[in-house]
């Protein structure tokens, strides 16, 4: 389950989270926007949370999918997130910007 966090809906989304969690221990709970970052210890310091995207997420959020529906356990090769690993966090490289937006996958979503 993916929640986005801006100032105004951190607190709500991850008491949902951790709900979700207390009932599914098994589900994923995956974060980004722009409240995940490497130094906020409020986002990562909830143990509801299995992964967050931090920075630019379009990309990194694809590769995670990725890795879960293939069975990859390893997520240190995605760049820009973090995670938990043997209750400590772990943080993977930076990504690279995305300078061209046409370059990111299209949705099945038509105007």
């Amino acid at each position: 389950i993916g929640f986005s966090l801006y100032v105004w809906n951190s607190a709500r989304s991850l008491y949902i989270a951790k709900e979700i969690k207390s009932k599914l221990s098994s589900v994923i709970i995956i974060v980004g926007g722009p409240e995940v970052t490497r130094d906020n210890d409020f986002i990562l310091n909830n143990n509801a949370i299995d992964i967050g995207c931090i920075g630019e997420g379009e990309n990194t959020f694809v590769g995670i999918l990725t890795h879960i529906i293939e069975r990859k356990n390893d997520l240190s090769e995605i760049p820009g997130l973090f995670f938990r690993m043997n209750h400590s966090i772990m943080f993977t490289s930076q990504p690279k910007p995305i300078h061209d937006l046409d370059n990111l996958p299209e949705t099945s979503a038509k105007p």
